[in-house]
């Protein structure tokens, strides 16, 4: 009889072990996809982060009366921000436009045809789409996330 105690003993203390063991898998697999979710949503928000800082970097560098424009591209059906430089490089504009999950932008004269093949990446969002909104007052740049908007106004001048 102590023998069968012993084992039977034994034997609770491997289940324990073992339901112990396996619940600590668990949480560590349980822990290492949360924290692949976070870091996830993190780079997606300093992507946009990036991305609308650097159309509003464009934008001010080109913020002069008529110089902006938000038309519909009918090569690729997508919404592209145009952008006419001054200066010296009056000649030339520079197309902005979200393909493939990245927007893109393309330099060209003024005289080119629109081309998406023209363009380069940018970086990578995780947006369904991004739109351009042109007001009298400036530019609304919004990203569909899918399940919600976000919206990002840029002040243009107006008025000469």
């Amino acid at each position: 009889m102590n023998k069968k105690a012993l084992s039977i003993e034994s034997l609770f203390v491997m289940i324990l072990f073992m339901v112990f063991a396996v619940s600590m898998v668990m949480m560590i697999i349980s822990g290492r996809t949360s924290y692949g979710k976070i870091l996830d949503e993190k780079e997606q928000a300093e992507n946009l982060r990036i991305a609308t800082s650097y159309l509003r970097m464009k934008l001010k560098q080109n913020n002069r009366l008529y110089s902006v424009f938000a038309s519909r591209s009918t090569k690729m059906d997508e919404e592209i921000l145009e952008i006419w430089q001054s200066g010296e490089e009056e000649a030339y504009r520079t197309v902005i436009y979200f393909r493939q999950n990245k927007l893109w932008e393309a330099y060209m004269t003024a005289e080119d045809e629109f081309d998406p093949a023209l363009g380069e990446s940018i970086i990578e969002l995780s947006a369904k789409t991004v739109r351009f909104d042109r007001t009298e007052k400036g530019l609304w740049i919004i990203y569909d996330m899918g399940q919600n908007e976000i919206r990002q106004f840029v002040a243009l001048q107006s008025e000469g």
